[in-house]
């Protein structure tokens, strides 16, 4: 495990069922080749997520080079490389299926072959759905995913997948005017973009994808007294959350703020790794105490509340959210 410096087994006794070349290459390498199970580059290097970069390679020769100038002047580097705020860059290999059959060959693969950054993911990739999971063993009842590599199909049913369209097709009451700024939370290609580059309402692609919250660049494992979580959704999330606890004349949530996140609630952990991390649902769903023998409910979760028996966090919840379980 990088992250710690330390050896951790995986897969001690089964894995030979693993191959590498079919099951974990197409995600852990760059370049991967299906037809020599050869690559060009260990671990996810630039052009996994941003295409071949050939032309931007040439393009910087170009401005470099004084032979070049001479004819070229200063090509835009950059040229040619994809910079794409889909959510199908992460869904390649944050995803759970098999590639679909390419020249004839069967789907063999556990990730997308001859995918480009940016594109649409169907097209190279069968996902793995609750309905086919007929043994129950990457899907929780109630719909959350259990495993790992389910980030995407999670996000795919959550609502922030679909923010961009609510915000086309709802309007609430006592929100005013639909405008450009709105984007700020609804889009991900509007909140990135440079000023004067920004998309309009009518132009803008995507609702709240990956790189909205994560940033594809830089990871920290450092936890601060705030925590990074309660700040990121916070931005879009603050107003609905005063609102919501000023009509209801009670906060937002029971425990002491200091003890708790948004990420805690909202994203429960729901598997661990085979190194130094537990992976959250990516549902954006509060699971309810009473699902919590189908799945890990948000109240007994990432150390919440586990000296206490599921009887007492089904009372508990019902007597901070009475609203909440009206009619459930």
């Amino acid at each position: 495990m990088v992250s710690t410096q330390k050896w951790v087994p995986y897969k001690v006794k089964d894995w030979k069922q693993t191959p590498m070349s079919i099951k974990c290459n197409g995600c852990h390498t760059t370049g991967f080749n299906p037809k020599t199970y050869e690559f060009k580059e260990f671990g996810i290097g630039c052009e996994a997520c941003h295409g071949p970069g050939s032309k931007h390679i040439q393009n910087r020769q170009m401005e470099q080079e004084p032979s070049c100038k001479a004819c070229h002047g200063t090509a835009p580097v950059g040229t040619d490389i994809i910079v794409s705020y889909k959510a199908s860059v992460c869904g390649q290999c944050h995803n759970r299926g098999n590639n679909k059959p390419i020249d004839g060959s069967k789907g063999k693969f556990n990730f997308p072959i001859n995918f480009k950054p940016g594109d649409n993911l169907k097209p190279a990739f069968n996902p793995l759905t609750q309905k086919k999971d007929k043994k129950g063993k990457y899907w929780w009842g109630n719909g959350i995913s259990k495993n790992r590599h389910q980030e995407y199909a999670d996000w795919q049913n959550s609502k922030h997948s679909k923010a961009l369209k609510n915000l086309h097709e709802k309007k609430q009451e006592g929100r005013g005017e639909k405008t450009d700024q709105c984007l700020t939370c609804h889009s991900t290609d509007y909140l990135l973009a440079k000023e004067g580059q920004k998309p309009n309402l009518d132009t803008a692609e995507f609702g709240v994808t990956c790189a909205a919250c994560h940033d594809p660049h830089g990871f920290t494992n450092k936890r601060d007294k705030l925590n990074r979580s309660t700040r990121v959704c916070a931005k879009c999330h603050i107003d609905s959350m005063a609102t919501k606890t000023r009509k209801g004349n009670r906060p937002h949530y029971p425990c002491p703020p200091a003890a708790v996140t948004c990420a805690d609630c909202h994203m429960p952990r729901i598997v661990s790794t085979g190194g130094d991390f537990t992976l959250r649902s990516h549902a954006f769903q509060i699971v309810k105490p009473q699902t919590g023998m189908e799945s890990p409910n948000s109240c007994q979760n990432g150390g919440c509340h586990n000296n206490k028996n599921l009887d007492w966090a089904v009372q508990a919840f019902r007597k901070s959210y009475p609203d909440f379980m009206q009619n459930r």
